[in-house]
């Protein structure tokens, strides 16, 4: 009985994971374009540090920051309604679990206003609608 989830439980959290997909993609598409760009202008240095691939956590997508974080909720989850042998509400573990590693990342990047309002080619592109 203290182990069901709703349909809420899951659709709340894949639509934070259908965002962070959306701007992973959009920094990807970000970081070709300017590697491209670095490229056409001619630099040897710029093209070998291009062309070397190397950890770093700000490669790590949002993606995957969102799903660790569903699985930690998901435990915490589980785990309290075990302990407690009554019905949890399963959001009131995945949000934070999911939303503080997101922000927290973001902010550490400097990407969390860029976060909050959108890619720049669509603000744009919704900024120039509005004008006309």
């Amino acid at each position: 009985d203290f182990l069901m989830l709703g349909l809420g439980d899951m659709a709340l959290p894949g639509m934070l994971l259908a965002l962070m997909m959306s701007f992973d993609d959009n920094r990807r598409q970000r970081r070709q374009d300017n590697a491209s760009s670095l490229m056409q202008a001619g630099s040897d240095a710029l093209r070998q540090v291009a062309g070397q691939e190397q950890f770093s956590i700000r490669r790590v997508p949002y993606v995957r920051v969102v799903l660790i974080g569903y699985f930690v909720g998901l435990v915490l989850s589980m785990t309290a309604g075990v302990l407690s042998q009554a019905p949890q509400p399963a959001l009131l573990y995945l949000v934070p679990c999911t939303l503080i590693p997101v922000t927290a990342k973001a902010w550490l990047h400097h990407e969390l206003v860029e976060l909050w309002n959108g890619p720049r080619r669509l603000a744009t592109a919704h900024a120039e609608k509005n004008i006309v």
